[in-house]
């Protein structure tokens, strides 16, 4: 198959956010009297998804006030070494991420151009974005959450081994495509012809 597009989660795949995103959420909950130190994946989804133990009204307090807090740490957060695959690619780059836009800007700067949309929460929710995807776009992500939702709406998947959720839970979710490091990525784009001829 070819491809028309690549688009490209934003959190833990084009940026280290899982840090000081989980660091956010745990300040938030201790403001409800909730002590929690957030280290993992699963225990975020616990209190800020809808599968969690908070109901659901809070839930959306909570992920409203974390959005907000996130904004104003955008400085903070380290841009991942594929954001030099983008500028290689010989197909338009999307991002279609549950953060804000202006966190996306803010944290990629000058680079934030690379891409011809940048797609988030302002506009829809992700899973409602990802239904707007054309069958001949390729998505990026590093969660089992996109990995569902991709299957569900039949779109390819690549999922990177360095962002929120670890390689044994991607592994398992059955992504399309699954690589641990950046050269796997490079290679594997180089394979599906999406990079330019260096």
């Amino acid at each position: 198959m070819s491809y028309e597009r690549v688009v490209w989660d934003f959190d833990g795949v084009l940026v280290d956010s899982r840090l000081e995103a989980w660091r956010v959420a745990s300040e938030i909950l201790a403001l409800t009297d909730i002590k929690v130190d957030i280290q993992s994946q699963e225990t975020f989804r616990k209190y800020f998804t809808q599968d969690g133990i908070i109901s659901e009204a809070d839930q959306e307090t909570l992920r409203a006030m974390h959005r907000l807090v996130m904004n104003s740490r955008a400085h903070l957060l380290e841009l991942q070494p594929c954001l030099s695959l983008v500028a290689r690619l010989n197909v338009a780059a999307e991002i279609v991420t549950s953060s804000s836009v202006t966190l996306v800007q803010q944290a990629l700067g000058e680079q934030a151009k690379l891409f011809v949309n940048i797609r988030g929460q302002e506009s829809d929710t992700k899973g409602a974005l990802l239904r707007t995807l054309s069958p001949n776009a390729i998505f990026i992500t590093d969660t089992i959450v996109d990995i569902k939702r991709c299957h569900e709406l039949g779109l390819t998947v690549i999922a990177v081994g360095w962002g929120y959720d670890s390689i044994v839970a991607l592994r398992h979710s059955s992504p399309d495509f699954l690589v641990e490091t950046l050269a796997e990525l490079e290679a594997l784009l180089d394979e599906l012809k999406l990079l330019r001829i260096s």
